[in-house]
């Protein structure tokens, strides 16, 4: 079961809390919505920076293919000449006006032939790049150099093609005899701007580029830009683009245009919607958490006027809530125990027992029906019968306790005053002896020793009389026995014991169970206790089974088996297992063991039945037993 909102806090501090869920749902999915609104405007932004870099390589790509259809036009001019024919200044000017190159290439500034015994390179670079087209036997670019255009000096280049002796094969030459077989070079010089401007143009890519000679961009080397003064660009990138043996950089800047080009408004669009959705999400689960309130208020209103005490704590014993029954039983008022401990309701010599019960809730254990006495404010004792539920949260957590309790007059029968009279009495020897043990400095060590002994007997003697007096209890209830679904009984018993079956990689197979006339607590009671029984004899690290199964006999009565595969036990000590007070003298010691049992025979003599255990070491143990239907 779930600890309900009314059992943590009283009606006032409920109503506050349900108030703060709709603004918290509100806040997740407000939350939701940030991060939707964040991820989509991260998106766009990595879209833009994808299509910006698309751009930037095409753009790339076509001025190094530009450089290269050029060097395709040297390429054909060397293997004119290289097939025989004479090269001259006129042969090559007649060449040069048959192309039609400075027509068809306006970006040309000139294109020339340069005989090797003759040359005269008018520029350095224009001779460093003659250099290394002579004995790579490819074309090469020369670094920036300013050529006079229109008036002006424009930064430019030369490319230039080297032309071997024909019938040469180049490649196979060494770096020597390149240089012996070379006749000469052809090159065109180009001006950076009239080369580049209609690759790069802003009104067609968007973006603005500068080419810089080298690797590195500075203001020195700068052959071609596209920059205006101001520069808003949200986008950047350098790079360097290789052609043969020479670098180029390259400068990118986005214009306010590109970023037209990829919405821009998706992620205010999922803010529009995540608004929506958290308003209409905020007005559905308020009305829904007003219906659940009202609902809420009437169960607790329900609880408010139970005769019964109605309590809840956590598993350390705090108190949680506390209703009127409980005020009406104790005399406290919620205002007086909420927060506190349990153990104010305890009398000294009690103690030790509610940890007990709060220990076995931990394990989601049910204690049903349990007798005992508890203090009220003015000091009486009363005697108490309570039923103690886990509480579990929503992962099946036991994190607190319901317990319901009502007083009861005591059956003052001989069976169960004897054992209570004398539980009274060690009670007292064990606090005298606990208080004799904080003084026990001023004695020597032989005395010392008889005080350990004494409480540690008084402890034992102790948890004996209480688990006699349990034991007594047995007999004293005379309620008329009512039909019982023993199926469900079971049922119920191992769901309450659940995580303890986990925890011992245990499971129960429950077989058809019948309906018969019983005492349902005590039924409740057998059955949790042969469960627990059955766990003592489970083998260590095993998967360890428990079968529940009944069988119909002619004479009116059942037979219900519960088996298990565990360790089992020799036979001459079976009998022993159902007297507690015939010392055991067994491994792993079956004191408590000895105990439940003989209250299960009691409980199945009690209702007119018979136990019997049958079983072996390592082939498990099969308690057997048969009850009366009617």
């Amino acid at each position: 079961m779930t600890l309900p909102r009314f059992f943590r806090q009283v009606e006032r501090e409920v109503q506050k809390r349900t108030l703060l869920v709709p603004w918290i749902i509100a806040f997740l999915i407000l939350a939701v919505t940030a991060w939707g609104f964040i991820d989509a405007s991260i998106f766009t932004k990595e879209r833009t920076q994808n299509l910006f870099r698309e751009q930037t390589n095409q753009i790339k790509e076509k001025i190094t293919a530009r450089i290269e259809s050029y060097e395709k036009i040297l390429v054909s001019t060397k293997a004119f000449f290289e097939q025989g024919y004479s090269i001259n200044h006129n042969s090559w000017q007649r060449y040069v006006r048959i192309l039609a190159l400075k027509e068809n290439f306006p970006e040309l500034k000139a294109v020339e032939y340069i005989e090797s015994g003759r040359a005269h390179f008018p520029d350095s670079m224009m001779r460093q790049a003659a250099e290394v087209s002579r004995d790579t036997g490819r074309h090469a670019l020369s670094s920036k150099i300013m050529v006079r255009h229109e008036k002006n000096l424009k930064a430019g280049f030369y490319q230039l093609m080297p032309i071997y002796q024909s019938g040469v094969a180049v490649q196979e030459l060494t770096v020597f005899e390149r240089r012996n077989s070379l006749r000469g070079w052809v090159y065109g010089l180009f001006v950076a701007e009239k080369f580049l401007q209609d690759i790069a143009a802003p009104e067609k890519s968007n973006m603005m580029l500068a080419v810089y000679d080298g690797l590195e961009p500075n203001p020195e080397s700068l052959l071609f830009s596209t920059f205006s003064g101001e520069d808003g660009s949200l986008l950047k990138e350098e790079s360097t683009i290789k052609v043969g043996d020479h670098f180029w950089a390259l400068s990118f800047h986005s214009l306010p245009a590109f970023h037209a080009l990829v919405n821009p408004n998706r992620p205010y669009y999922i803010l529009g919607v995540g608004l929506c959705l958290t308003l209409l999400l905020f007005f559905t689960t308020h009305t829904l958490i007003e219906k659940k309130e009202m609902a809420l208020k009437h169960l607790n209103s329900i609880l408010k006027s139970s005769d019964d005490a109605i309590i809840t704590e956590t598993l350390d014993g705090t108190i949680v809530s506390w209703n009127a029954g409980a005020e009406k039983l104790y005399g406290y008022t919620a205002y007086e125990t909420v927060g506190h401990n349990i153990s104010m309701l305890v009398p000294e010599n009690k103690e030790r027992e509610t940890g007990r019960i709060l220990n076995k809730i931990g394990y989601g254990i049910v204690v049903d029906h349990y007798e005992t006495r508890h203090a009220r404010k003015d000091g009486r004792i009363i005697d108490v019968a309570l039923t103690s539920s886990p509480i579990k949260n929503a992962s099946g957590v036991v994190v607190g306790a319901l317990t319901v309790e009502k007083s009861f007059t005591p059956s003052k029968e001989a069976e169960y005053a004897v054992p209570h009279h004398f539980y009274e009495l060690v009670t007292k020897i064990a606090t005298f002896g606990r208080h004799l043990q904080s003084h026990a400095s001023d004695m020597d060590e032989t005395n010392r020793d008889y005080l350990d002994r004494l409480c540690n007997s008084a402890f034992q003697l102790e948890k004996t009389l209480e688990k006699l007096t349990v034991f007594s209890k047995i007999s004293t209830r005379t309620e008329s026995f009512t039909p019982v679904n023993l199926e469900k009984i079971v049922q119920e018993t191992v769901s309450g014991l659940e995580m303890h079956l986990s925890r011992s990689k245990s499971r129960v197979v429950i077989g058809p169970l019948p309906v018969l006339k019983a005492d349902a607590v005590r039924m409740r009671q057998l059955f949790q206790t042969l469960i627990l029984n059955a766990l003592h004899f489970a083998k260590k690290g095993q998967n360890f089974n428990i079968n529940i199964q009944s069988t119909l006999l002619q004479n009116g009565s059942v037979q219900i088996r519960v088996e298990d595969d565990g360790m089992g036990v020799d036979e001459k000590y079976i009998e022993k297992l159902f007297h507690p007070f015939e010392p055991i003298h067994y491994k792993g010691g079956y004191e408590d063991v000895a105990w439940n049992f003989a209250m299960c025979r009691k409980i199945v003599t009690h209702h007119g039945g018979q136990i019997v255990l049958k079983s072996a070491p390592n082939r498990g143990s099969s308690v057997i037993i048969t009850l009366p239907i009617g």
